[in-house]
């Protein structure tokens, strides 16, 4: 008989930085700020039915200019990241959005893996004149 290893407790969190390197404070748009976990990797272990799901992440309340805050990515330990979502704007009203997303991420959610998003002026003028911006993700 041949036993393989299971990961079924526990969970694993991972950080998103989100950098703003613009002169204007930024919070967050009402779009859904979330993690997926899938079980679709094999590579991350074998989990429970149902036990990978979306996760509602929580942003900070605002990101001062110049400044930068953490999002925490928490969710169960022997699931895949399959992507990541967090939206900004630079206040309320009609203005683009600024998307910080990794999709697809594909790493077992047991990887010590980190993430910084930074926002330019550039993303925040754009999102000022009602335009989308993605800024850069490593």
């Amino acid at each position: 008989m041949v036993l393989t290893t299971a990961v079924f407790a526990g969970s694993s969190t991972h950080t998103i930085t989100i950098v703003n390197n613009s002169n204007t404070a930024l919070i967050p748009t009402q779009n859904s700020h979330r993690v997926i976990y899938t079980s679709t990797n094999p590579a991350c272990g074998t989990v429970p039915p149902d036990t990978c799901a979306t996760v509602d992440m929580t942003p900070p309340t605002t990101i001062a200019a110049g400044g930068s805050a953490v999002v925490n990515m928490t969710g169960p330990t022997g699931c895949n990241i399959a992507m990541w979502q967090t939206y900004y704007a630079p206040g309320k009203g009609k203005y683009g959005e600024i998307q910080c997303a990794k999709s697809p991420v594909n790493v077992c959610n047991s990887v010590t893996k980190n993430y910084t998003c930074t926002i330019s002026q550039q993303n925040v003028d754009d999102a000022k004149a009602n335009k989308n911006a993605v800024p850069a993700v490593q």
